[in-house]
């Protein structure tokens, strides 16, 4: 079975082989503008990323301090939450539920202020009353004499007699001695990786500059006390004095850290959101989120507006392919070229955008998208340019270039 059209379609098909082209280069241009578009919202992307990644770098530092100070683990926000959540796709940012969180303002997560939390080791302040513990035991079982003189010796039944008993040094002060030895040296390690914590603050803020050192000359403090303590021989370390300088010492720290727990959730501060989307709060989980959301918001987000530029580009480049397969195809069926002049009807010279593909004797038609059925066909006569083409006849008909005017040969 042969393709056949009518005039009706013939005027829908040459109208678009008039209209399509131009869009073709107007689209390819358009390709290439956003192109330059695209760039320019990664670099400006790139300069938010540059505070974002400031902040979220001091709320993991606050969160890794916490753990060494209190034991407990706060959930990191994942950078690739921000990532997926810019491709526009429901994400963790905009899941399709709650609904408010459809339309432009990211969705805070709980992981936006640390949480869920976990008790993931000893904190701190048990590791300080360990020690406590182990020096209480010790100095309420053991005098100063006898804790600098080694182990006193007790009784015991001997087990090969005569004699019936023996004496032997007490077991339990070693047992009490070392529980002493092995709490202090916990909390001497504990306190030299919270050290080593401190010195990798990221905040430029001298404020917080200032407490950090703070803590660290406290935290450096005690760890000398505590290593020194452990660097006197058996059994004079002992002694109410030396066990007296310890106990000072953690008390010292246990202060420091009080004020410095309220200190870190200060600087943390806090984060909320209503059901409407708008999210107000202070601190480091507060303008973390602002920037979150100049990234991410639906509206002016960096990071949106960058991958929103692939999909124009996509969107592009899929529509010049398909109208080009368009225009391939229709020049199968018809040869048109537009008119550059409104006409008269007793016009015989035709201006035309082009004049290829038409030649003397050429059996053609005139419309525009105005134009009734049946189409008035004529007779080309001569080519008279490469703008220019002559009718047999006068053309008979106004027809507007506003319209889409055009002529065109029929190839089926």
């Amino acid at each position: 079975m042969a393709i056949t059209f009518n005039d009706t379609n013939y005027i829908y098909i040459t109208n678009q082989q008039v209209v399509v082209p131009p869009k073709i280069v107007s689209d390819t241009a358009l390709v290439a503008d956003t192109t330059i578009v695209k760039a320019n919202y990664l670099t400006l992307d790139n300069t938010n990323t540059i505070p974002y990644d400031y902040y979220h770098s001091v709320i993991d530092y606050y969160h890794s301090e916490l753990l060494s100070l209190t034991g407990i683990s706060h959930t990191q926000y994942l950078t690739s939450y921000t990532t997926s959540s810019g491709k526009g796709n429901p994400s963790v940012h905009y899941p399709t539920e709650p609904t408010p969180y459809v339309n432009f303002n990211p969705m805070k997560l709980p992981s936006n202020t640390g949480s869920p939390t976990s008790n993931a080791q000893d904190s701190q302040q048990k590791l300080i009353n360990d020690i406590r513990t182990a020096i209480n035991t010790f100095t309420t079982n053991y005098t100063n004499a006898e804790r600098v003189t080694g182990p006193p010796l007790v009784t015991v039944p001997n087990p090969t007699p005569p004699p019936p008993t023996i004496q032997v040094p007490d077991g339990a002060f070693s047992i009490q001695a070392d529980a002493v030895d092995a709490a202090v040296s916990t909390f001497s390690v504990r306190l030299s990786s919270y050290a080593a914590i401190l010195a990798t603050l990221p905040s430029s803020n001298s404020g917080e500059i200032l407490s950090r050192d703070t803590a660290s000359t406290q935290a450096n403090t005690t760890i000398l006390a505590l290593n020194g303590y452990l660097a006197i021989p058996i059994y004079g370390r002992y002694s109410d004095a030396n066990l007296n300088a310890v106990l000072a010492a953690i008390t010292a720290q246990e202060t420091q850290n009080n004020n410095r727990n309220i200190e870190i959730f200060g600087y943390l501060g806090t984060l909320s959101q209503d059901s409407s989307g708008n999210f107000t709060g202070n601190g480091y989980y507060y303008t973390f989120f602002i920037w979150i959301d100049l990234r991410i918001n639906r509206t002016v987000g960096s990071l949106t507006l960058y991958y929103n530029t692939d999909l124009v580009i996509k969107f592009l480049n899929d529509t010049i392919a398909a109208n080009t397969r368009m225009m391939v195809e229709y020049s199968t069926y018809a040869t048109t070229t537009a008119l550059l002049e409104d006409t008269v009807v007793t016009q015989i010279d035709i201006r035309v955008t082009s004049s290829a593909g038409f030649a003397a004797a050429d059996l053609v038609y005139l419309c525009d998208n105005t134009t009734t059925v049946p189409l008035v066909s004529n007779t080309i006569s001569s080519i008279v340019d490469a703008n220019t083409v002559r009718l047999d006849v006068p053309i008979g008909s106004v027809l507007l270039t506003n319209k889409n005017a055009r002529l065109f040969k029929k190839l089926i």
